[in-house]
């Protein structure tokens, strides 16, 4: 696919201004966006690539991620902003590690929660469980037990939903109407901010039949521009997309850094459907890739902060307060890491004295939220039993090296092979793995040969699919 896109590094780099200097026809809101948290409410062993600001074309890998590092981070940037919203770019549940989906994802959506999350959009895993499931997430109460299912809702008491709402503009009932709203409004003082939720059309090639059964996915641009047009007519003018698909920059070999607005080679599915998006868009918001990139296309930012909560995009917007719409040439973009109590301190040092002044003041004064990290620490308990189970050892870590064959896939497949092969079992020849399925290393911790727990195995494939 060859497009001529029009990327403009200068508007990306300006320095903001505090807003208590910002001229008075104008609002500061200050956008903080996340995509692709997938349930990981703990570290781990999140790490991100980010260039070094102390030797150029060099780069640093800096220990990240965590709810309560990432809530520490939100609330930082906050409170230097006048006004401010937190958005989900997808797939903020689905394929999870067990903290996650031992509790129908319940104990992620409480933290988020915690976090003040404004608004979510649906990404293609939101979508796991089937459209009911999902409302009944969104709306909370607990869902039915079965007997022989491990998973449970309401493990620490009444499940009371999310306290934000979730949008989509192109996901369709085929009796008619959207599933969710596509679009939510906020007021930032005089002016008005939209934000409009989509989700790759190719869903119902991601998803099992059950999960979108009754659900249409159209284009998602067309989607998004007809609710354009229908804020536009309610007279919002500042439009911001959160869109649950994505790009990539850099090539093999050589990744660029998620803070080069000049991204080389950006490309990718969300490429096509960002040149047609209206450009009355002023802030385009990515996911679905897992990449990190900062780009100015056509004018306006398109942005994604890799995965698994390890980073956020913030973007400042400035919105005049006669026309309601947002000045782009003050627009500041950037991606920042959500440092955490494994993070380096000279790596820490190193990106907090290079980053814009407004910015290196919140990444300075971040703390982990202790409401957050409590309630993590809660379920972590409640889930210890089965995902400390030993079920097995290994001789050494098994990588799934990228997309294509890896010791990780082949043991995956060996396994199904190995427990459906006998007639019994149906007889199986051969069995087969998609690398796409394969979310972590199965590590080997320790002198080999080293324990493999229930709760390793689960955040390899955690899908809870059947054989």
């Amino acid at each position: 696919m060859a497009l001529t896109l029009a990327l403009v590094a200068a508007g990306c780099a300006q320095t903001p201004q505090p807003s208590a200097t910002a001229a008075a026809d104008t609002v500061q809101v200050r956008v903080i966006g996340f995509n692709d948290l997938h349930g990981n409410l703990e570290s781990a062993n999140l790490t991100v690539q980010v260039a070094d600001p102390s030797q150029p074309g060099a780069a640093l890998r800096v220990a990240v991620g965590g709810a309560d590092a990432m809530a520490g981070l939100v609330r930082s940037l906050r409170q230097s902003a006048a006004h401010s919203l937190v958005v989900s770019s997808g797939d903020l549940i689905g394929a999870t590690p067990l903290v996650s989906a031992l509790f129908r994802h319940e104990s992620t959506i409480e933290a988020a929660n915690l976090m003040g999350v404004s608004v979510a959009t649906a990404g293609n895993h939101e979508f796991d469980a089937g459209s009911a499931e999902l409302l009944r997430i969104l709306k909370g109460g607990c869902a039915e037990q079965r007997s022989d299912d491990p998973v449970r809702s309401c493990a620490l008491g009444p499940y009371r939903g999310a306290s934000f709402p979730m949008v989509s503009a192109n996901v369709r009932r085929s009796s008619g109407g959207t599933l969710l709203p596509p679009y939510w409004v906020m007021q930032a003082g005089p002016v008005k901010v939209g934000v409009i939720g989509a989700v790759t059309k190719v869903t119902p090639q991601l998803v099992v039949p059950s999960g979108v059964e009754g659900l249409q996915f159209i284009d998602e641009a067309q989607a998004i521009n007809e609710a354009a047009r229908a804020l536009q007519a309610q007279g919002v003018q500042a439009l911001v997309v959160t869109l649950h698909e994505g790009a990539e920059i850099g090539s093999p070999g050589k990744p660029a850094d998620w803070n080069d607005t000049s991204c080389p080679g950006l490309r990718g599915d969300a490429v096509d459907i960002i040149k047609r998006i209206t450009p009355a868009v002023d802030l385009i918001l990515t996911a679905h890739t897992h990449q990190g990139y900062n780009c100015l296309v056509d004018g306006r930012p398109v942005m994604q902060a890799v995965a698994y909560g390890r980073g956020l995009s913030v973007a400042d917007l400035h919105i005049n307060t006669r026309t309601g719409d947002v000045d782009r040439a003050k627009t500041v973009a950037r991606n920042l890491p959500v440092f955490n109590a494994r993070t380096d301190a000279q790596h820490r040092e190193k990106i907090v004295a290079s980053e814009q002044p407004v910015y290196r003041q919140a990444l300075q004064a971040a703390r982990p939220d202790p409401e957050v990290a409590a309630l993590v620490q809660r379920y972590a308990q409640a889930a210890a039993p089965q995902a400390q189970r030993v079920v097995g050892r290994i001789a050494r870590t098994l990588d799934r090296r990228g997309m294509g064959d890896s010791p990780a896939g082949r043991l995956v497949a060996q396994a199904q092979w190995e427990a459906t092969r006998s007639p019994a079992q149906g007889g199986s020849h051969f069995a087969l793995m998609n690398p796409g399925g394969i979310r972590t290393d199965l590590v080997c911790r320790g002198t080999p040969p080293c324990e493999v727990t229930y709760g390793d195995l689960f955040s390899m494939q955690p899908f809870g699919n059947s054989l």
